[in-house]
């Protein structure tokens, strides 16, 4: 395939990796007055959203569909890549939701602990 190259999957890999952690915590900063056991999933939720965001507008910014639809000798196009790595963030997100709310859970047992164990 010669449109995208792997150049530019690097690149967006390279921008999506400092923007998506940083902004979902600052997020999570922002919401830290909500419940506690909620807390944890904010980051997990949104850095793949962000991630993907940043993959959708490389992409869009950069080439038409046309060029999204050439087939290499693999038979995969920009097209389907860009379903795989949209299936792979909902798939981080369901997994990351999910371990987010059981350490949240857990944060808010053990803070509920030793807030009654003070004299």
């Amino acid at each position: 395939m010669a449109m995208p190259p792997a150049s530019f999957y690097v690149r967006i890999g390279e921008i999506g990796t400092i923007i998506s952690p940083v902004l979902a915590i600052i997020i999570a900063w922002f919401c830290r007055n909500i419940r506690l056991y909620v807390v944890p999933i904010i980051p997990v939720l949104i850095c793949p959203v962000i991630f993907w965001l940043t993959f959708e507008i490389a992409v869009f910014a950069t080439y038409t569909t046309e060029l999204l639809q050439q087939v290499n000798f693999e038979h995969y196009t920009g097209e389907s890549a860009r379903y795989y790595f949209g299936y792979n963030v909902l798939t981080l997100m369901f997994y990351g939701a999910l371990l987010g709310s059981l350490i949240g859970l857990v944060l808010q047992a053990v803070t509920k602990l030793s807030i009654r164990k003070r004299p």
